[in-house]
C-alpha cells in the first residue's frame, strides 16, 4: 500500500493547497511504468488520458503491481480522509460560514470507483450527498491548456471538494505547463502562483469558489508532460453559489455557462469520447 510523504509547502494564498515533494516516495517508478504513448485515448480532461474502467486501465492495475497500489491507496476511506485533514481548518471556516453547503466531516464516503464520466456528477439527483475519490492517468504535449486542461482560467465543478495534481515526470525543455494559481484584484483574475512540474511533486488544493486556476499552455516540449489527475468530490454541488461577477469567470459553476456548454450535441460528443476509454 502506497502512503504519502510529510507536507513540504502549505499556504492559503490565493487559495488554500498543500505540496508534497516526492509524494509516494516511488516518483521514478511510476515513471517507468506509465503506460505507452498508444495506451491512451483522446480525452476531454487533457491531451489523451485513462481511467477506470477503462480497459486499458484495467490491464495496467492487472500488470503492475506499483499501479495496483495506487489504485487501491486512491480508491479508499483512508485517501479521502487523508486530503479533507489536511483542509481541515479550511474547512471548518467554510461550513461555519455557509460557503460549504454540507460538512463533508460528516458525509459518508463511498472509496469505490463512483464517478466514470466527469459529466455525470448530476447523473443521480435523487441520492443523499456523500464523498468519493476519482483517478486518472493522462498527459500534455504541445498546446495542452489552451484547448483542454480547463482550457484557461476556471474553477472545477461544484461538486469538487479537493483537486490533487500529481506530476510524474519533469519533462525536458518545456515552455510553459505551469499550474497557475489566481488572486481576484479589481474583480479580474492575476497569477499568484506557479507550480512547475517536477517529478514526484503533488498539489492539492481546496476548490472553493475563488480557486481560479489554469494550465500555462505549453508552447515547446520533448515528449509529454505526464500527470496524475486525482479528486476528492461530492456527488451533488457542494458550494454555495457565489457572486454573479465571480460565476461568470468560470464556465464550471456559472449556471448559464455550464448549461449552454452541456447541449444534446456537445453532450453525444462527450460520451463517444469517453467510450474511447473502454
Amino acid at each position: 500500500m502506497l502512503k504519502l510523504n510529510k507536507v513540504t509547502n502549505q499556504g492559503s494564498n490565493p487559495f488554500p493547497y498543500v505540496v508534497i515533494e516526492d509524494a509516494f516516495g516511488c516518483g521514478s517508478s511510476l515513471n517507468v511504468d506509465f503506460p505507452t504513448h498508444d495506451e491512451f485515448a483522446s480525452s476531454m480532461r487533457m491531451d489523451k488520458d485513462m481511467s477506470y474502467p477503462a480497459q486499458n486501465y484495467l490491464h495496467l492495475i492487472t500488470q503492475k503491481k506499483l499501479y495496483n497500489s495506487l489504485h487501491n491507496f486512491v480508491y479508499s476511506e483512508h485517501f479521502v480522509e487523508h486530503f479533507l485533514d489536511f483542509f481541515r481548518d479550511d474547512i471548518e471556516k467554510r461550513v461555519a460560514s455557509g460557503e460549504l453547503l454540507f460538512n463533508p466531516f460528516e458525509l459518508p464516503i463511498i472509496s469505490s470507483p463512483y464517478e466514470t464520466s466527469i459529466f455525470d456528477m448530476n447523473a443521480n439527483s435523487d441520492q443523499a450527498p456523500f464523498l468519493f475519490p476519482r483517478l486518472d492517468l493522462g498527459y500534455g504535449g504541445v498546446k495542452y491548456g489552451k484547448d483542454n486542461g480547463g482550457a484557461g482560467i476556471h474553477t472545477d465543478n461544484a461538486g469538487r471538494l479537493i483537486s490533487i495534481l500529481y506530476y510524474v515526470n519533469t519533462p525536458d525543455n518545456m515552455v510553459g505547463g505551469e499550474h497557475r494559481m489566481y488572486k481576484i484584484e479589481n474583480r479580474k483574475p492575476v497569477v499568484a502562483k506557479e507550480v512547475e512540474p517536477y517529478e514526484g511533486r503533488l498539489l492539492a488544493s481546496l476548490q472553493t469558489n475563488y480557486a481560479l486556476h489554469d494550465v500555462n499552455p505549453i508552447t515547446r516540449i520533448n515528449g509529454y508532460r505526464k500527470a496524475f489527475y486525482l479528486a476528492v468530490s461530492c456527488n451533488k454541488p457542494i458550494w454555495r453559489t457565489s457572486e454573479g461577477w465571480m460565476m461568470k469567470l468560470t464556465s464550471n459553476r456559472d449556471p448559464e455557462k455550464h448549461a449552454k456548454s452541456f447541449t444534446p450535441l456537445n453532450a453525444i460528443k462527450r460520451i463517444l469520447r469517453r467510450k474511447l476509454l473502454r
